[in-house]
């Protein structure tokens, strides 16, 4: 079975920093790597989310309106609710994963903030704002950073990324956050610390364990089996008014790095460009491979690396198609699910969406072979569908066929 992501790293690199005790990274000397490679100040944090929250409470004003995305990952959406601030969510482009720039109500002189989740290869690098955001957040939860994109942060921004799992930065647990103000990003640390818990030995113990344990179940021989017992989490089903303050947040909010996730966070740092051009290869190999195929919607072509391979197609088909992939041994995922607690007849784009998205299989270990076999598997299954339903075809092309990318 081919896995829909895996962590970077194979099980001997866990063990070696595991067992090589000498070699410790503090909190201070992994912040002092990221921010030397990206040229930026890098505060480490226990979650995106706190940092997002964080954000927002260091710089925004009380009339500050936030807006973010409705198509993203709903701890994000959770973030900016707790922030305490007024936000404002904003639908997808027609055809794409990002905000639609013409809906964004930065024109009408409100003082605003915003958080842009960046995703499948799709960038704001290019978005050009009628009125400058007071903080603009960078979400690159579902890419791999650059210095190239870093280097558009402005006094103003700051750039999160994620080490949890499905991350391409996956380490254990864990953030970080990069800004080009010092005291913003040591005004983000302060309130790290006065909100995280101690660690201890059991704490260091259990994560390695889970990370051992999830590292060894991504294999490719135990993945089939090991992916059975799965947690599949569900989002609320109404929005949490709980969400409006500190109470019950998750322990992703408290809890500390541990060595650990330090030493497997540098681990990936120093294979950063490997692994960048690794996705970018296969990438490349899947737009070949599936360039023109008639039911399928391909990401944008893209010189950013993606999390997933991520295409859209017929939403009353994507049961089907992932059925019959898994049966093909290829694991997929639904990123991101139209969250239930808003309306599909308000958000008309990221509600479409939503229900069409399919995530391949893309990390950095992944070989051409494999690309080959999933691009091959899914024509087949395509194909199979379409002979056992006549009226399927139509409904196949009813989405947009996308060029072959250019050499």
């Amino acid at each position: 079975m081919i896995p829909r992501h895996r962590p970077p790293f194979a099980i001997s690199a866990v063990l070696r920093a595991v067992l090589c005790q000498s070699k410790t990274v503090s909190v201070e000397a992994l912040e002092n790597a990221y921010g030397e490679l990206f040229g930026l100040h890098a505060a480490l944090l226990p979650s995106a989310r706190a940092g997002i929250c964080w954000a927002l409470r260091s710089v925004v004003r009380p009339e500050t309106v936030v807006i973010g995305p409705v198509y993203t990952c709903q701890v994000v959406h959770e973030a900016m609710a707790r922030s305490g601030y007024q936000f404002q969510l904003v639908d997808t482009e027609r055809n794409g994963f990002l905000m639609d720039p013409k809906s964004i109500p930065a024109e009408n002189g409100e003082r605003y903030a915003i958080v842009l989740c960046e995703m499948y290869g799709e960038s704001y690098e290019s978005y050009r704002f009628a009125v400058a955001p007071e903080l603009k957040i960078i979400d690159t939860a579902m890419t791999l950073p650059t210095k190239h994109l870093c280097e558009r942060v402005k006094h103003n921004d700051c750039i999160v990324m994620s080490f949890g799992i499905g991350k391409c930065l996956y380490s254990g647990f864990g953030g970080l956050m990069l800004s080009r103000a010092k005291e913003f990003a040591d005004e983000i640390k302060s309130r790290r610390d006065a909100n995280l818990r101690q660690a201890d030995v059991l704490l260091s113990i259990r994560r390695g364990v889970e990370i051992g344990l999830r590292t060894l179940a991504h294999a490719r021989g135990i993945y089939r089996y090991s992916s059975i017992f799965r947690k599949r989490p569900s989002g609320p089903e109404t929005f949490p008014s709980d969400w409006h303050n500190d109470k019950n947040a998750s322990e992703e909010w408290r809890m500390p790095t541990t060595y650990l996730d330090r030493k497997l966070a540098i681990y990936n740092l120093e294979h950063s460009v490997e692994f960048y051009d690794q996705r970018i290869n296969l990438a490349n190999r899947y737009q070949r491979n599936l360039g023109g195929v008639v039911g399928l919607a391909l990401p944008r072509t893209s010189h950013y690396a993606m999390s997933h391979y991520t295409i859209r197609v017929p939403a009353h088909l994507r049961a089907s198609i992932q059925t019959a992939l898994r049966r093909q041994g290829v694991d997929t995922g639904t990123l991101f699910k139209f969250p239930p607690y808003l309306s599909k007849d308000q958000y008309a784009n990221a509600g479409r969406i939503g229900g069409e998205v399919l995530n391949l299989p893309l990390d950095a270990s992944l070989t051409d072979m494999e690309v080959d076999y999933v691009s091959d598997s899914l024509i087949r299954c395509l194909s199979e569908i379409s002979t056992e339903g006549g009226y399927i075809d139509r409904d196949l092309q009813s989405l947009p066929r996308v060029q072959q990318l250019d050499q």
